[in-house]
């Protein structure tokens, strides 16, 4: 395969401890609109409040913002809100004082939030575990469009003795919970969030035909689990905070579909995720459909 067409495929550390600024998209990369007056936002490909310093500027509308925001946020309450003051991860209010972590108690079907300082709070790191994408197994496309999706939680203590931290807020019959409240097709909307702008930011907005715009913007039809899912087995741990890269293409007679590699706290042993951002054509043939089309349903092409 011509190695024009194909990327690294090796995984390689992302500089998160510093800002990379990739080259302006200049156009949003979720809907594909034009904005000549200033109001095309800078993408966080992973965002900040993940830890991550990588930034496409000029790359989203603020619809796309407002619905790619919402998205970063549910993780965030879900997945890393008790575990971001043991990682050092500060959000964008910068508080002086004792560093302090919430804490989620559930009272008779309700859940209380409360805080606690570092020294004494039960911090719990989550991160999704999802099917294999069953597009990179050579299945087609649903029929039926989407079916319900599902995840499973990998868990990872930030202290050794958080279950004693826990413990005392439970001693007014309370208990405590790890996150305030979790989607499952929200994790698949973040890993393809993340996974397409790295693609846009790496390879160019008009140099395939995506994929994950639908789930990602929350329309129908989605192909969640289909596009994107989780690594059969566990990688070896890795050695920074998180990890970007490219997977080999998916060979297809004239074209192939390209792979985006994500695993978010390498460091910490967490599950590798894949997505499937789209498809571009191999040398010397062409796409039906242009690669830089914004189309509202891939279905086209994919069956």
């Amino acid at each position: 395969m011509s190695s024009s067409l194909t990327p690294t495929s090796t995984p390689h550390a992302i500089p998160f401890n510093s800002r990379h600024l990739y080259a302006a998209a200049d156009k949003c990369i979720y809907c594909g609109a034009l904005v000549s007056d200033g109001k095309l936002g800078d993408e966080h490909i992973i965002p900040t409040s993940f830890g991550g310093n990588l930034i496409l500027p000029r790359a989203s509308c603020r619809n796309c913002e407002r619905i790619t925001t919402k998205i970063k946020d549910h993780c965030l309450k879900g997945l890393l809100s008790t575990a971001r003051p043991h990682l050092g991860i500060r959000g964008r209010q910068r508080k002086s004082g004792l560093a302090r972590g919430p804490v989620y108690i559930e009272h008779a079907g309700r859940v209380e939030t409360t805080s606690a300082h570092i020294t004494q709070h039960p911090g719990m790191l989550l991160m999704p575990l999802m099917p294999f994408p069953t597009a990179m197994l050579g299945q087609t496309a649903p029929e039926q469009g989407d079916g319900p999706v599902a995840v499973r939680i990998a868990m990872r203590p930030m202290t050794s003795d958080v279950a004693e931290r826990a413990a005392q807020f439970m001693r007014g019959g309370g208990k405590v919970t790890l996150t305030k409240g979790l989607s499952a097709i929200e994790c698949y909307r973040f890993i393809a969030k993340i996974a397409h702008a790295f693609a846009c930011a790496t390879l160019g907005v008009d140099t395939f035909r995506p994929y994950l715009l639908n789930l990602i913007r929350g329309q129908q039809p989605m192909f969640a689990d289909h596009f994107v899912g989780s690594a059969m087995a566990n990688d070896p741990r890795g050695k920074h905070l998180h990890e970007l890269s490219f997977a080999p293409p998916i060979r297809l007679p004239f074209s192939e579909m390209i792979v985006v590699r994500v695993r978010l706290f390498s460091k910490l042993d967490m599950p590798t995720h894949y997505a499937v951002v789209g498809e571009r054509a191999l040398p010397g043939f062409q796409m039906l459909v242009p690669p830089g089309a914004i189309a509202a349903n891939v279905e086209a092409g994919l069956r």
